[in-house]
């Protein structure tokens, strides 16, 4: 149902359109009761059609209209179908973001506004569940007022079967059929949290992660979760990072940190209420040349405190850790967290009783895994992480053990009895040379890989050229060692580390061993562990009794310099191997 100007809808007259979205269109109308204009938004034809929509859409409507904050545009009432709604002057935060990114004080200014909307929302039971810029408007005097509260709610199936917006519901997209349904547009996907994005019911943490996206564009101008099409932008929230490096270089360190707390994939370890987000903001700077703003934060502590007497125990020990990490001196560099629930993507099961069936690519962007349909028939597959199914590398029947080229463009492998390797994108597995039983290979930045021919006891590492070849012997066997495996080349290829156990399966009393490159004497790195591998971080991690460790190194002097801390528990092993998942 559209309106033109001078139609009438109950008591109100229509003046003039104002735009249309994923809800509905709206329309600057005069209430001639309160001699007042109000904005009148239509719609879906779909809703208004339906009575019993229509009657729980008014009872939801009755609920916001109890919110009375300055920062909520507020909600009058329902009328033929049609929302009768506080009409707020003024540009939306997303036309402010299109003229480039929000200044920091201006930002802040801005997110505290926000913040304390949703804040006393939430305290209402009531949830946004499809905050973004758009849904935003910045009133001429500096007010923030947040549009659309409780409008917006995730998707659900007709009666037919097709999924539709409904008025308990919203334009959030739960599934890929949406993007030709009539009013859902991409912008909302962008801004859903991953949890909404895969069809799962939306809360507070919900409007959190809303929260960061809309500060993070206010910062950069740029969306922190967005792609080509709807299918691309799904999969960057669900598995993509924001671009945390595009920040200007006068963001305090502190908004940085809640900005990742509040882009926490995982919903559990996200912040988990909004008030931290606002009181983090309160206690930051004066916000300099910021229309409204305050010069400085004159407030007694104790007030503050006070409003935190009713706040959940749980929030307040989050705040106290986050104030004892955020103080802290000097501010550490903001590094964020990588948390992947791995799918596989195929409907194949992976084998753990020989070595790693599943790595990430040098760069962090594909998985690759040896995988069986049916038990004793293993293949390679590759996905994505920025898709959700698994592809099939062909002519890798028997693949165990992958590991790949420092370029991330090949797959080294062991199978049938062969060092073998293929393209990650497909084509024809090589051959490289015998390997009757492959107990490991790391592939060098010179174009070699050094690798365990076997499993049996006395052999060593051995070296082949990646273009295959004859393999020469890399190191001999020393007393009291019954096998070299697991091998990792480590970053300038000076030198490699390996697990060396005194006798096969028993890996509890194994010994990480440093092997200088080409030549050198070798070194205990380790006692009492096994499958090592150096991480970017400055670590080495391995595994002892089903437990990961993690030791700082020192990759110039090739040393542990400090103490081993357990990070993990419960690590798949293979007993009989020494390898681990």
């Amino acid at each position: 149902m559209s309106l033109t100007p001078g139609a009438r809808l109950g008591p109100y007259e229509i003046v003039s359109a104002i735009g249309a979205g994923g809800m509905g269109e709206v329309y600057r109308a005069r209430d001639t009761r309160l001699n007042r204009d109000v904005a009148i938004k239509i719609l879906p034809e779909l809703f208004a059609a339906d009575a019993d929509r229509v009657a729980r859409f008014q009872r939801e409507a009755q609920v916001l209209a109890s919110l009375n904050h300055p920062h909520i545009a507020s909600i009058y009432g329902v009328e033929g179908g049609a929302l009768v709604l506080e009409l707020v002057e003024g540009p939306t935060l997303a036309d402010r973001i299109a003229q480039g990114p929000v200044p920091v004080g201006e930002a802040l200014f801005i997110a505290r506004q926000i913040a304390e909307a949703l804040e006393a929302a939430h305290e209402h039971g009531i949830i946004h569940r499809d905050l973004k810029p758009a849904n935003i408007k910045l009133t001429h005097d500096g007010t923030v007022k947040v549009l659309d509260f409780g409008l917006a709610k995730a998707t659900q199936a007709s009666d037919s079967g097709l999924l539709v917006p409904s008025l308990a519901n919203s334009p959030t997209i739960t599934s890929p059929a949406m993007a030709t349904h009539a009013g859902i547009i991409l912008g909302t996907a962008a801004y859903m949290s991953p949890e909404q994005a895969k069809g799962r019911p939306a809360d507070k943490r919900s409007d959190v992660w809303g929260f960061g996206c809309v500060l993070f564009e206010m910062l950069t101008a740029k969306r922190a979760f967005e792609g080509e099409d709807l299918t691309d932008t799904i999969a960057a929230v669900v598995r993509g990072e924001p671009a945390w490096n595009a920040f200007p270089a006068d963001v305090p360190p502190q908004v940085r940190a809640l900005l990742v707390g509040c882009l926490e994939k995982d919903r559990k370890t996200r912040i988990g209420d909004i008030a931290v987000a606002r009181f983090l903001l309160e206690q930051g700077p004066a916000v300099p040349g910021a229309r409204g703003a305050p010069v400085a934060d004159t407030r007694p502590a104790r007030r503050t405190w006070l409003t935190w007497g009713s706040a959940a125990v749980a929030i307040a020990s989050l705040l106290a850790a986050l104030m004892m990490w955020l103080r802290s001196e000097p501010a550490p560099a903001v590094t964020t967290p990588v948390r992947l629930t791995a799918d596989i993507g195929a409907d194949a099961s992976m084998d753990g009783t020989v070595g790693a069936s599943s790595i990430l690519s040098p760069d962090g962007t594909v998985l690759a895994f040896a995988a069986e349909k049916t038990p004793g028939e293993s293949s390679l597959y590759v996905r994505r992480l920025d898709q959700l199914q698994a592809t099939t590398l062909n002519g890798t029947e028997g693949a165990q053990s992958p590991f790949f080229s420092p370029d991330g463009k090949w797959i080294g492998f062991f199978a049938q009895g062969k060092l073998k390797k293929v393209a990650v994108t497909g084509g024809a597995a090589i051959t490289l040379c015998d390997a009757p039983g492959g107990r490991g290979g790391s592939w060098s930045e010179d174009g070699s890989i050094i690798f365990t021919p076997n499993g049996q006891s006395g052999t060593g590492l051995h070296r082949v050229s990646a273009e295959g070849g004859a393999p020469e012997k890399l190191s001999e066997i020393a007393d009291g060692e019954a096998s070299q495996r697991w091998p990792q080349v480590l970053p300038g290829g000076k030198a490699v580390i390996f697990t060396s156990p005194p006798v096969l399966g028993n890996y509890a009393n194994s010994a990480i061993v440093l092997q200088p490159l080409p030549t050198g004497p070798r070194k205990i790195l380790v006692k009492g562990g096994a499958y090592a591998r150096y991480v970017p971080s400055g670590h080495l991690v391995y595994v002892r009794a089903s437990s990961l460790f993690a030791a700082p190194f020192d990759l110039e002097r090739f040393e542990v310099t400090g103490p081993a801390v357990p990070v993990l528990e419960g690590v798949s092993t293979g007993l009989q191997s020494g390898g681990a998942q």
